[in-house]
């Protein structure tokens, strides 16, 4: 069959690929045809390798090679190329469209002289996305929220735990938490890495200025444990349950200390106990008394 230039194209023109056996065939619309599993043949959707061009996978030789599909349209449906090492380019931009009127081969010195030819359509729809998702000083009537940054308003994002906007800062995309642009904007700077944003009523999308702070993790559990006062209690019993028992050794040196009028500090450091276990051990050993001697040492040491 001879081959077609782009003018003379009308219909849909299905052409065997040499290389595969009779396996495979391709029409001049870059449509993949595989007779591999079926007689009547099936159409091969072929992957997206990226920037929109397709590549479809053929066994050869009992060894599967990938080809581009743009390639092959170009090498059995257009005129051979006039140099070596020419490449072929799509005329309207999009990698997508393999029709044989939209392909062209041409030296990478042309290519990139006359690259804004082949794609100004493209660039058009591609411009006029852009201009919509512009942010922009009037408020868009779409029906998502927006907040105003820096005399722009930003759509609002919800991750499940802030409220934040893109932006474009520098050259560089990223996001900001909306609850920290107003705590700078109020002069309250994050203190150190340890903090995080919080919300007193627990409401992240409640962004009243006076329901916004900075604290850290230990804060927040705090925070938290008081406003449940039954789990605050249950965490203490089970602190106390899962107390170690001071060893019988360390008991008997803790009532020699004592009867010697060493301080509950002294005995503490000596013995290698924290010193608020130590009291506690006292008080609920009804051994209070006995430290009346070390008031005194307290007053020489």
């Amino acid at each position: 069959m001879s081959k077609t230039s782009p003018e003379k194209v009308t219909e849909e023109i299905w052409m065997e690929l040499p290389f595969t056996d009779k396996k495979y065939e391709i029409s001049n619309q870059g449509k993949v045809k595989s007779y591999a599993r079926s007689q009547k043949g099936e159409i091969i959707k072929g992957r997206d390798i990226g920037g929109g061009y397709l590549s479809i996978d053929c066994k050869v030789n009992d060894k599967k090679k990938s080809y581009y599909v743009h390639r092959l349209v170009a090498e059995l449906f257009l005129d051979k190329p006039k140099e070596e090492n020419e490449i072929v380019i799509h005329k309207d931009g999009d990698k997508s469209n393999n029709n044989v009127e939209n392909l062209e081969w041409c030296t990478l010195k042309t290519r990139f002289a006359t690259k804004r030819k082949y794609i100004p359509d493209y660039s058009e729809k591609f411009v006029k996305s852009c201009k919509a998702s512009k942010k922009t000083s009037e408020k868009p009537q779409d029906g998502h929220d927006y907040f105003m940054y820096k005399n722009k308003y930003h759509r609002i994002s919800d991750n499940g735990s802030c409220l934040f906007i893109r932006v474009n800062e520098d050259g560089k995309w990223k996001s900001l938490a909306i609850a920290e642009i107003i705590l700078r904007d109020m002069g309250k700077l994050k203190p150190s890495k340890a903090h995080k944003l919080a919300y007193r009523d627990w409401d992240y999308k409640n962004l009243n200025k006076i329901n916004l702070f900075w604290e850290t993790q230990a804060d927040k559990s705090t925070r938290l444990l008081e406003q449940r006062p039954l789990q605050l209690d249950r965490i203490r019993k089970m602190g106390q349950s899962h107390r170690k028992e001071i060893a019988q050794r360390k008991k008997d040196l803790i009532h020699k200390y004592l009867e010697e009028g060493k301080s509950i500090a002294k005995i503490s450091r000596l013995l290698n106990i924290g010193y608020t276990r130590l009291y506690n051990y006292i008080n609920e050993n009804d051994l209070s008394a006995i430290t009346q001697y070390s008031k005194k040492e307290e007053e020489y040491d």
